[in-house]
């Protein structure tokens, strides 16, 4: 099972969101043996590696452009479906942030896939199904 996990960076750093993100993919990932990847977005973003990288990404996948310096929901979440369409992951997680709320539903639209909002824990079922759980 690979979990894939979005990361913007703005301001000079990473949201706390994003960080959560990637601790819970790690977690979840660890009890099936599976691997963690991160799309990361921004502007000058290399001092968000070595951060990813020590939260237990395995894979990061860096889109960098002054472009991106500012959120665009088209280009944020084409970068997201680029790595998805690439790398097929079996769960995109995507915080919970102003902007996640935003990427989710259209990634979900034009992946053609479910997408679950506000969980508040998720788990992997026996049988390898991914379980949300909503407050």
């Amino acid at each position: 099972m690979t979990i894939l996990t979005v990361a913007e960076f703005r301001a000079g750093g990473l949201g706390k969101p994003a960080l959560e993100a990637l601790g819970e993919a790690r977690r979840q990932a660890d009890l099936v043996g599976g691997k963690t990847g991160v799309v990361l977005i921004g502007h000058n973003v290399d001092p968000a590696v070595a951060t990813l990288t020590r939260y237990g990404a395995d894979e990061i996948y860096i889109f960098d452009s002054a472009a991106l310096e500012n959120y665009s929901l088209e280009k944020y979440a084409s970068a997201v479906a680029q790595v998805v369409e690439a790398h097929k992951p079996d769960v995109v997680l995507i915080p919970g942030t102003v902007h996640g709320r935003e990427i989710a539903p259209w990634l979900a639209s034009r992946l053609g896939v479910g997408a679950a909002a506000d969980c508040i824990g998720i788990k992997v079922a026996p049988d390898g199904a991914l379980e949300a759980v909503h407050p």
